[in-house]
């Protein structure tokens, strides 16, 4: 009796696991969870978006830091509620849209956003900010191709072939390593930049996305395309946490057959 009443019992906790994990009882990783966040946009959350007409004057910061992406020009405002990737909205910053967030590039960070381009003509800058000529932090394509800038190294190139409209998870991190200062980039959860560098990357300019804070301006070279979602921490993810990171917008963005073959996250997006 005392036997079959262990494995009633067993068989009553197998079910009500089960029954957890497919009625989502069981929670979601999401970027929130992440050590040293300090900015997360997200435009399928449309309480964030302050807008009239469709035209984007605030994305607000679900941080927690109150690191908003404004923009007071009217001209300059990128779009909303028009396009979709995965049918949930995203912003549009095509036609020379940008806006400024709230917090500054520094030696330790790591920065993710989810994107489809929409022009590959010329270098176009997705974000970043620069001090200085040789004091930067930023990513984006040139003609195609993956392009970052980090401190002194002003073109670092990554995977080639970039498409229009094809959603992409891009994630630039920097910062002090065990021996060297570090610089790594991924595409879709794949390393394509893994350099050292030795310069300043200078806090005196807020990043800016759809396009470089460039000293206080906008630089000429703008991201043109969509924008789902933006993450920056203020330190350098390791490998666990960056894949949960590439895992959750894969999975939540539309575009897991883009991760490698052995990403821990390609078929199951992670939980907390």
């Amino acid at each position: 009796m005392a036997k079959n009443l262990r494995n009633s019992i067993a068989t009553s906790l197998n079910i009500g696991l089960r029954q957890s994990l497919t009625s989502g009882l069981v929670e979601t990783w999401t970027p929130a969870l992440l050590s040293g966040l300090q900015l997360w946009l997200d435009a399928d959350d449309a309480s964030t978006i302050t807008e009239s007409s469709g035209s984007v004057s605030q994305w607000d910061d679900k941080s927690g830091n109150g690191n908003d992406a404004v923009q007071g020009t009217g001209i300059s405002r990128p779009n909303y509620g028009s396009q979709t990737i995965n049918s949930k909205n995203v912003v549009n910053f095509s036609g020379g849209k940008f806006m400024t967030t709230g917090y500054p590039p520094a030696l330790n960070r790591t920065i993710a956003m989810v994107v489809q381009y929409s022009s590959l003509a010329q270098l176009r800058v997705a974000m970043g900010a620069r001090e200085s000529v040789d004091e930067r932090s930023y990513f984006g394509i040139n003609q195609g191709r993956v392009r970052a800038g980090v401190a002194n190294l002003s073109s670092l190139n990554g995977t080639g072939g970039i498409a229009t409209y094809t959603t992409y998870t891009q994630i630039l991190k920097h910062g002090q390593g065990a021996v060297n200062r570090e610089v790594h980039h991924y595409l879709d959860g794949t390393e394509d930049i893994d350099q050292t560098f030795t310069g300043d990357i200078g806090s005196g300019q807020n990043y800016m996305i759809g396009g470089f804070n460039d000293r206080g301006g906008v630089h000429n070279q703008q991201y043109s395309g969509l924008m789902g979602e933006m993450i920056i921490t203020g330190n350098m993810l390791g490998d666990s946490d960056r894949q949960k990171l590439e895992g959750y917008l894969a999975h939540k963005w539309g575009h897991t057959a883009s991760l490698p073959a052995d990403h821990p996250y390609k078929s199951s997006t992670p939980i907390a």
